[in-house]
């Protein structure tokens, strides 16, 4: 009997790029998807970024479905993730895991937004009155926002959503309404449903580089992170895209790119394997519309090993002229008259020399979210000793629970996978993954390759060809469904 028999409803906890991705292509295969996300809104860390390499291209349309793909939601995330078979469950939390695989039985528990989606039209009136102004999260601290807002301009669903630990209930957005959809009471409600199969993409965290106190990050104005410079270029940013020093305002002449903070070292050795990508494009866009900066990187070894990668980190040094330098940098000082920093790296000689730039750029690592760790005891998930989901020896997607399938760690470069019936696309190195998440997703066991040779170039009931050890083999991938 097939394990998918008893429910073939998928849970997928997460809506980043890898939650989205996957929920679209097993919707469009014929199962009923619950997306589970803990925030007010999709998208995750894709969401803060305004570009994505190796093309440049916008983030947002790559999550959309590949599968029937109508015409009409090519280049809209909002219509693209309405669909039927889709049921998205936003600011909800899984609480407890009951049954085995084919029929688990899970509770959930979503939080009061305080704004009714039914009657919200997003007029954005409530935000306008609001008096109570705080940091934002979305623009990693560098822009403003309101206790009552939206979590992201691109926020899906588009609602606004009330900050209950800033909010002091004054009433002014409840006075100014014109639909009376808010509601000042933070009201919990619990919700039972079936699934046969669960798939954890819950994402990452960036590592918080006030950890590591030798780069000075939050004591020096001028030391950012990745994501921060990612906030700074964008159009929708807190500068509208014009790249400035926070210290003083003005577009530095100078910034250097130190790789590998917060992994690769003795406490994280593993490597966050997007860090080096995150570093060429921001320093290729940088070049691009600033074409005199001096744009250098400071790296440990350039991992640019995805499709079109490594064209991409030759372009920056060949045609952009980004100057690259092997060295790992130990400490960062701040000149106090001009707030310049000081670095200390190696020479062609490998001698110390001093440089002086005018902003940093830290390319940090990526750790579990704190509220992963939690998830996992719920739902009865090993973790790793870096506090990750602890996959099998021999699949990189089944956990140790049986038909709960771990989507890696949210990395938009490695997690979008595709489907194609008809033939095979040539798609990136991270994208070959697709055969066994699949067939775990809809309880299916991975065919030998013996099988998959008897099957080469048969296309009856067959949604996708695919693609195994690097190998191009067209298969004949049968869903029960009884």
């Amino acid at each position: 009997m097939d394990k998918m028999a008893k429910s073939e409803a998928v849970l997928v906890i997460g809506a980043g790029v890898a939650g989205i991705k996957t929920s679209l292509e097993l919707a469009e295969a014929g199962h009923k998807v619950y997306l589970c996300e803990r925030k007010p809104s999709i998208g995750g860390a894709l969401i803060q970024m305004d570009k994505w390499f190796p093309d440049n291209h916008c983030s947002l349309c790559q999550m959309l479905p590949t599968l029937n793909r109508d015409k009409s939601d090519q280049f809209c995330l909002r219509r693209g993730v309405n669909h039927p078979n889709i049921e998205l469950l936003y600011n909800t939390e899984v609480t407890e895991l009951q049954g085995k695989a084919g029929d688990f039985k899970i509770t959930l528990d979503t939080r009061s937004t305080g704004v009714d989606s039914q009657l919200c039209i997003g007029c954005g009136l409530c935000a306008e009155v609001c008096p109570i102004e705080m940091e934002s999260q979305f623009d990693e601290g560098l822009g403003r926002r309101k206790a009552i807002d939206m979590s992201n301009p691109y926020a899906t669903p588009h609602l606004y959503a009330i900050d209950w630990e800033k909010c002091t209930r004054c009433g002014e957005c409840v006075n100014k309404c014109p639909t009376g959809a808010i509601q000042l009471e933070q009201k919990e409600s619990i919700r039972q449903l079936q699934a046969g199969a669960i798939i954890l993409s819950t994402g990452f965290e960036e590592f918080d580089p006030r950890l590591a106190t030798q780069y000075g990050y939050r004591r020096y104005p001028n030391v950012i992170t990745s994501i921060e410079l990612e906030r700074i270029l964008s159009p929708g940013g807190p500068s509208y895209g014009e790249l400035i020093r926070p210290s003083d305002g003005r577009t530095p002449a100078s910034i250097a790119f130190l790789q590998c903070i917060g992994s690769r070292d003795s406490r994280r050795d593993y490597c966050s394997s997007a860090c080096c990508m995150f570093a060429v494009k921001e320093a290729t866009l940088i070049k691009q519309k600033w074409p005199q900066a001096d744009v250098h990187i400071f790296f440990m070894d350039m991992r640019a090993f995805g499709k079109g990668y490594h064209r991409y980190y030759e372009r920056a040094r060949d045609e952009f002229g980004v100057q690259f330098t092997r060295c790992r940098v130990p400490v960062v000082k701040e000149d106090p008259r001009n707030h310049d920093l000081m670095l200390t790296v190696a020479s062609e000689d490998d001698r110390p020399v001093r440089r002086q730039f005018e902003m940093v750029v830290l390319s940090v690592g990526q750790t579990p979210a704190p509220e992963f760790n939690e998830l996992c005891q719920v739902l009865g998930v090993e973790t790793n000793r870096w506090g990750f989901c602890q996959t099998r020896s021999l699949s990189l997607v089944e956990t140790s629970r049986e038909e709960l399938v771990e989507h890696r760690n949210g990395s938009a470069h490695l997690l979008s996978v595709r489907l194609i019936k008809n033939r095979w696309k040539n798609q990136p190195r991270s994208q070959r993954r697709r055969l066994p998440f699949f067939c775990a997703a809809v309880g299916m066991r991975l065919p030998r390759r013996s099988t998959l040779s008897r099957w080469r170039n048969t296309w009856e009931n067959c949604p996708a060809s695919f693609t195994l050890r690097r190998y191009p083999i067209s298969a004949a991938v049968r869903l029960s469904r009884r």
